[in-house]
């Protein structure tokens, strides 16, 4: 998602969690913090977790891990939500047209071959990797190599999803019937309609403001009271919804 995410994981013990959760979030962390030149802690607060043992808590989470993006107004089916990953299940590239390696540009093989090195050294895919080559591709080249990125690492078990739940299109129609509700974990009481941040990305750009090089948060005060007001009045968005893209109290 935008501004958190929702991981569905087998875990030894609580011990093996609580150490995957830890190095995960450190290794973003450093990576984020580099990027933008700061110092310290990224996320607001330890990650929450629930115990999944029954068949039927599980497949309750997995609709409401895929449903998050629908719920949050950012796509109309979950399977359209690039980042859920539940449209790899069907295709390695749902989301662009096949990538032919024998006529694809010499920029894009380049990409392509990064990407491997990287995923056969066990390395991530991090900002700086989108800063080079990449940047100098075409918009269908972009969205070819986000397809491959995601085919390479994508971890996601899809057999025993299949197994739980049928097919890619069984699972499809039934998460477009059904809302999976995550009572297990606390709950954010403020609703959030994303389409509000998209539009708030827009905005900033129409400004001037390149989001992958600058954070608003560290712009002045006066500047950032400005946005603020321009989101609220252009947008329509809540003063939490401002408060949480701006990373500023209002």
């Amino acid at each position: 998602m935008l501004n958190h995410y929702h991981i569905q994981v087998r875990a030894s013990s609580a011990k093996a969690l609580s150490s995957f959760m830890r190095d995960l979030t450190a290794q973003f962390t450093r990576m984020y913090n580099r990027r933008y030149a700061l110092i310290g802690r990224l996320f607001s607060g330890q990650f929450a977790n629930a115990s999944k043992t029954k068949d039927q808590k599980i497949k309750e989470n997995y609709i409401y891990i895929c449903n998050n993006p629908v719920v949050k107004r950012a796509v109309s089916r979950a399977e359209s939500y690039r980042w859920n990953f539940l449209a790899y299940m069907d295709c390695p590239n749902p989301f662009s047209k096949p990538a032919d390696p024998d006529t694809c540009s010499e920029a894009m093989k380049l990409v392509l071959a990064a990407v491997r090195v990287r995923r056969k050294m066990n390395r991530p895919v991090d900002y700086l990797f989108f800063e080079g080559a990449y940047s100098r591709l075409t918009d269908e080249e972009k969205r070819q190599v986000l397809d491959y990125i995601v085919a390479q690492y994508n971890v996601i078990d899809y057999a025993e999803a299949r197994k739980k739940w049928g097919d890619y299109s069984t699972i499809c129609t039934m998460l477009a019937t059904v809302s999976g509700s995550e009572y297990d974990l606390a709950e954010e009481s403020v609703k959030e309609d994303y389409r509000h941040y998209y539009k708030m990305i827009r905005l900033s750009k129409n400004e001037g403001y390149d989001l992958t090089r600058t954070r608003l948060g560290g712009l002045p005060l006066s500047e950032q009271y400005r946005l603020a007001v321009l989101f609220q009045d252009e947008v329509g968005a809540s003063a939490a919804e401002i408060t949480k893209f701006l990373h500023a109290p209002f």
